[in-house]
């Protein structure tokens, strides 16, 4: 039950008693009140009574008075006599009148009743007699004697009357005495009620609101000094004690919560730190092992750029030879010893230009073995920056949690009123980097997306230049292949060469074999360089963009 509706039931309770007691007061007053009005009335009556008692006794004292003046035939005081008699009787009636106009008992009513017709025929007899006496003397006797019956049948019914009126008057007077002994035990009773109401009041006020507010207070005290393992009381109740002890349980909760995004926020951080340094060293490794396999490719194109030179100068001299063995086939009789010394020379030669082929071959190998290289580790570094876009993802939902948290801490603290103040500001605070988190992680999910699309460029790149490479190693299987048939030829010129008189028109032709090969060595040669520059081109456009790719990733981080 709340305190306020205890309270109201108390003061309810009190406000019922109150006018329980108070009504029955004023209906007892009230009661107390007639009877004593009923009590003033039977007075009255009662003193009429005896007024009237004392007119029934000086009727017959003023009807003795009339005889004595008739037996002395006093006339003069005659008329006295009459009017006294008659002023009595109307003072009789008067009497008995007031006391049947009074609001009286039924008993006293019915004791009136019986008085009336005796009190009518005692006053006409006194009358009578007053009237009569002087004029008939000798008829004195007999009237006075009837006279004498209706004042004793009176004077009995006037002690019935009387008895009746004083018995009413006494049970007034005891009714009276009731009354006030029941208003004195309600006044008492009233009384003792206010004050046990007034102390289960204040035991209520002392152990349902005081000592509670009391405990509840030392306990916020605890939770200021941060002591967070204090259990909060009174939080079953449901009165006002419980709502405070709820609001103070929402605090410690919401300090908690507070203290767990603080965690959460340095682990946060923590991390934000571990991932800058793991990105700062990956960009260092991939610098490293670009830069090295950059320094290979530009040492591997001036290589094969020098190889192309000394195959192109080769085909040169092998053209030459081709010319010249075609002048010595004309005259190969003679100069059989000049065409196999040339011969010779020309097969020392296309010896040399199949090394520099093959040199070029190998070269070739390795540029496409050190383009894969570069491909896996831009595909590592992708991979990479896959990962980090995830890790990045994680801690923008943990910023958008701790945002969301810092919300609900925020509400909490302003449901907690001015308790929850300290706490609403630790809120903002964590609001606040939550948000400069979220800020700072799409920052760098930018880079991280400019770092990839950069890696896709690096990689289409390095695929292109494999490409050429390949072409490159190509040609130079074709060069290989032309050389071997030159190879070939020579090796028949040599062969031959004895019988040179006899077969001048199939060395004219071998010439001219030897010719377009060495045609082709020198076209190939010239295609080798091409792509051997375009080689050098492209490296240089890969250094530069893995240049700019770098800085922009160290500067970010």
């Amino acid at each position: 039950m709340k305190i306020s509706t205890r309270i109201l039931t108390t003061n309810s309770l009190f406000l019922i008693v109150v006018i329980l007691l108070g009504s029955i007061a004023v209906f007892e007053l009230y009661n107390t009140n007639n009877i004593y009005k009923q009590s003033t009335t039977i007075a009255a009556a009662l003193r009429n009574q005896v007024e009237a008692d004392m007119m029934h006794d000086g009727l017959r004292a003023d009807v003795l008075y009339a005889i004595k003046l008739a037996q002395e035939d006093n006339q003069a005081e005659r008329q006295d006599a009459i009017n006294a008699t008659s002023e009595h009787a109307q003072n009789f009636q008067r009497l008995i009148s007031e006391v049947e106009s009074a609001n009286l008992s039924p008993s006293v009513n019915a004791s009136l009743d019986h008085l009336k017709e005796p009190l009518s025929r005692y006053i006409n007899s006194a009358q009578k007699i007053a009237t009569d006496v002087f004029a008939n003397k000798e008829a004195i006797g007999k009237s006075y004697d009837t006279f004498q019956e209706d004042f004793e049948y009176l004077e009995g019914a006037m002690e019935d009357f009387s008895s009746v009126i004083e018995t009413e008057f006494q049970n007034l007077n005891h009714a009276i005495e009731q009354k006030e002994k029941f208003i004195a035990v309600l006044i008492g009773t009233s009384v003792l009620m206010s004050l046990a109401i007034a102390v289960m009041s204040w035991r209520t006020s002392q152990n349902k609101i005081v000592k509670p507010i009391g405990i509840i207070t030392h306990t916020m005290s605890e939770l200021a000094n941060n002591n967070m393992g204090i259990e909060i009381p009174f939080v079953n109740l449901n009165d006002e004690i419980g709502v405070m002890a709820k609001t103070v349980q929402i605090f410690k909760e919401n300090k908690l919560k507070a203290d767990s995004l603080e965690k959460e926020q340095k682990k946060e951080q923590q991390i934000k730190l571990e991932h800058a340094e793991m990105l700062m060293n990956m960009t260092t490794n991939f610098d490293k092992n670009i830069s090295r396999f950059l320094q290979s490719m530009g040492a591997a194109t001036k290589e094969l750029e020098k190889t192309s030179k000394e195959l192109l100068s080769l085909s040169d001299t092998g053209k030459g030879k081709s010319a010249e063995l075609s002048d010595v086939s004309q005259t190969a009789e003679t100069n059989v010893t000049i065409v196999a010394s040339a011969s010779e020379e020309m097969l020392a030669s296309i010896k040399e230009i199949n090394k520099q082929i093959s040199q070029a071959s190998t070269i070739s190998s390795d540029a496409v073995s050190e383009a894969d290289q570069a491909g896996k580790a831009i595909r590592q570094l992708a991979g990479s920056s896959e990962k980090i876009g995830e890790v990045l993802s994680l801690i923008q939902d943990i910023a958008e949690q701790t945002n969301l948290l810092a919300l609900n801490a925020t509400i909490e603290a302003a449901r907690a009123g001015d308790a929850g103040k300290g706490f609403a500001i630790v809120a903002n605070e964590v609001k606040s980097l939550a948000s400069q988190t979220e800020k700072a992680t799409e920052e760098i999910s930018e880079q991280i997306n400019d770092m990839q699309s950069a890696t896709r460029n690096f990689v289409q790149v390095i695929e292109k230049i494999s490409a050429v490479i390949n072409q490159i190693n190509e040609i130079s299987k074709s060069v290989a292949y032309a050389m071997d048939q030159q190879s070939e030829a020579i090796q028949e010129i040599v062969k031959n060469t004895q019988s040179a008189s006899e077969r001048t028109k199939d060395v004219g032709n071998i010439a001219s074999i030897v010719s377009e090969s060495a045609s082709e060595t020198q076209k190939a040669s010239n295609n080798v360089s091409h792509a051997a520059n375009d080689l050098s081109e492209r490296t240089d456009d890969l250094r530069g963009e893995v240049e700019t790719f770098l800085s922009n990733i160290k500067a970010r981080v």
